[in-house]
């Protein structure tokens, strides 16, 4: 318990004022987003969204937090999730041919974010929950909301700080 507590205060005690103002910016962003835009049962999408929306707000100033890898990796991993979701149709309804559906998507979107130069981990989700469920509206989604979000890290950047 003192050792949580030690380690609790060093790290609160570096930047406090920032600790409480990035998560309460964090939350109305999202908070905005979400309701500009519905969740309407995307869930998978949604937890991809809190990913980016942690990298973002508490990691602002990391190489994976600019604007052109959040909104680039969810887009481009977003598009590969959608063509394997399509491609799973034309091939046999097995839960073997969703998995391995699923994995190539994950893997060649983690691929193009290398090669494209737009890497952001949380849209390896983004592939990965299209690639299950996906549609056009979930895709636009997902897309949108993460582009809403980078405009809200970019307006808010004079107050943000890493934290980790």
């Amino acid at each position: 318990m003192n050792w949580f507590r030690l380690k609790l205060d060093d790290k609160l005690n570096k930047k406090p004022r920032y600790f409480f103002l990035q998560t309460l910016l964090a939350f109305v962003s999202l908070t905005v987003a979400l309701a500009l835009l519905g969740i309407m049962g995307r869930k998978a999408l949604v937890a991809a969204l809190g990913s980016s929306l942690f990298i973002g707000f508490l990691t602002p100033n990391s190489y994976t937090a600019r604007a052109r890898n959040m909104i680039g990796s969810h887009l481009l991993s977003g598009a590969i999730g959608l063509g394997a979701y399509h491609l799973l149709g034309l091939l046999p309804g097995t839960q073997t041919t969703l998995i391995i559906t699923s994995s190539l998507a994950v893997a060649a979107s983690m691929f193009v974010m290398v090669i494209t130069d737009t890497e952001h981990p949380p849209a390896a989700g983004t592939a990965l929950g299209l690639a299950t469920g996906g549609g056009w509206v979930s895709f636009l989604f997902i897309v949108a909301s993460v582009t809403v979000l980078a405009l809200l890290k970019h307006l808010l950047d004079p107050w943000l700080a890493d934290l980790v």
